[in-house]
């Protein structure tokens, strides 16, 4: 991740991945800046390229502060003014954690993680006994879910990780309750007392089918070319991952195609939302 934005005496037309037939060289927002390359020697070209644009304008490059995150095979170092640049397997950009394999897990975790934490910090108010319950839920929503779903419109979401996160959203139910494990307490139960069900993970998808609709409607052609474009090269051996189109696939039961001949009527486009989400419910609960 680089903080530079002067690109404008760099030629970076000639630097890039491509995806849909058009070339991303860098993403920028503010002062972050995530650089993309083909391989090591294109990677440190550009790099080199961005350090004298800097210079140009009084900023230099710290080599020791820069990272670089490599996917694939044939891994080789990239070195900036005879130093090598650290590699990682992971890296947060935009407060969202990108890894190596593109696995979306770690970003979960870590979401679930900072949201108990808030949980926890919000401890005295789920021992006043002046706030009514359903008040408590409210904040709970406003304050602990939020955090929880940052950045979920961009996660692919599997089977493991759809049971962390309902896992986690009747962690919150107990934490709110002040229920210990030890009373043995069943999750239908508790969501009995609070007369509510489910919705965490709805709520996750609901946006996640909000945001796709909103963004191919945009007149943003690079969010677009990201969603729809397919990248270069070949895929590795073995048995193809889930991606982010399975799950729009999986909880509105139709075809690429299709998806997006209705994205464009927006209304038609909400209610098929709102049908997707209610199925997915009525199936959580009769698994429940």
């Amino acid at each position: 991740m680089f903080s530079f934005n002067s690109y404008r005496e760099t030629d970076v037309d000639q630097y890039g991945i491509e995806v849909g037939g058009r070339k991303i060289s860098n993403l920028r927002y503010a002062d972050d800046t995530a650089l993309f390359a083909k391989n090591h020697e294109e990677a440190s070209k550009f790099i080199e390229e961005l350090n004298k644009a800097g210079v140009s304008k009084s900023l230099k490059l710290n080599a020791k502060k820069t990272k670089y995150l490599y996917i694939g095979k044939n891994h080789q170092p990239i070195s900036f003014e005879e130093e090598n640049i650290e590699k990682v397997n992971t890296f947060k950009y935009l407060g969202s954690l990108k890894t190596d394999s593109g696995d979306n897990t770690n970003d979960i975790n870590a979401r679930i993680g900072m949201a108990k934490k808030r949980m926890q910090d919000l401890v005295n108010i789920w021992k006043d006994k002046t706030i009514t319950l359903q008040l408590k839920i409210k904040i709970m929503k406003t304050l602990v879910w939020t955090v929880m779903t940052y950045g979920a419109e961009g996660w692919t979401i599997k089977k493991k990780q759809e049971k962390k996160i309902n896992s986690a959203e009747m962690w919150f139910y107990r934490r709110l309750l002040r229920i210990s494990w030890r009373e043995r307490r069943t999750d239908q139960s508790i969501l009995e007392e609070l007369n509510e069900e489910r919705k965490l993970l709805n709520y996750i998808k609901k946006r996640k089918l909000t945001f796709l609709g909103h963004t191919c409607r945009s007149k943003c052609t690079l969010m677009k070319n990201i969603l729809q474009g397919r990248m270069e090269g070949k895929r590795q051996r073995g048995r193809p991952r889930i991606n982010y189109f399975d799950n729009i696939k999986s909880w509105t039961q139709m075809t690429t195609r299709e998806i997006y001949d209705v994205i464009l009527e927006r209304d038609v486009w909400r209610q098929m939302v709102h049908e997707a989400v209610r199925a997915a419910n009525v199936l959580g609960s009769d698994a429940g």
